[in-house]
Parts: structure tokens; C-alpha cells; sequence
């Protein structure tokens, strides 16, 4: 199972994880710093409910950030921007040797 190089992922994101909800509103986790290859690019995706969102930005990283960034999450961006994940998809490629990577949506 190969990973994307270091070289492919110059960003990094701070990320922090979407635990649940209690009384106050959304619980968030400590933030996370995450390696990723990031891009700018409006496309229409479906969330976790099904429903098509319009995503802003994807971020690719590696196979072990979709423990980090579910749905929810909120991610700052290198240039101080805050935004969320939309929905975070793994990509694996089934055994055939290509490059495993997660794809983070961002709203």
C-alpha cells in the first residue's frame, strides 16, 4: 500500500475533530495538524445525510486523516481562513498499487 509522497502534500491544515454534540452546541476535539495537498475548486458532493452540498476546496492527505477529519470538523486554512469538512472520503485502491490518500471537502 503506497502513500502519497511528502512532496505531493506542501500544506498543512489544523483540524479540529467534530466529537458530537452536548447542551452548549458542537463539541470539538484538541486541534490536529494535517499534511495535505490542498485545492481550490467548486464542485457539488454529497454529505453524510445524502444531501448535495457545494464544496469550496479538497484536501488530500494521507489514509490515517479520516480519523481526523469527519464531517463537521473544523479546519483552519494556511492563510488563516476557517472553514469545515464536508465529508471526508478514504481512497483505497482495492490492492492495485496506487497511492492511498483521503479526500477532505471542504465547505
Amino acid at each position: 500500500m503506497a502513500q502519497l509522497p511528502r512532496r505531493m502534500m506542501p500544506h498543512h491544515i489544523t483540524v479540529k475533530p467534530y466529537l458530537g454534540e452536548d447542551a452548549r452546541g458542537p463539541v470539538y476535539g484538541p486541534p490536529v495538524s494535517v499534511r495535505c495537498s490542498l485545492r481550490s475548486k467548486r464542485r457539488m458532493v454529497r454529505d453524510q445525510t445524502g444531501a448535495e452540498v457545494v464544496s469550496e476546496g479538497l484536501a488530500s492527505a494521507a489514509p490515517d486523516a479520516a480519523t481526523v477529519a469527519v464531517a463537521r470538523s473544523l479546519v483552519t486554512l494556511p492563510d488563516g481562513r476557517e472553514t469545515s469538512v464536508l465529508v471526508c472520503k478514504p481512497n483505497d485502491d482495492g490492492g492495485a498499487g496506487a497511492w492511498q490518500h483521503t479526500k477532505i471537502f471542504l465547505a
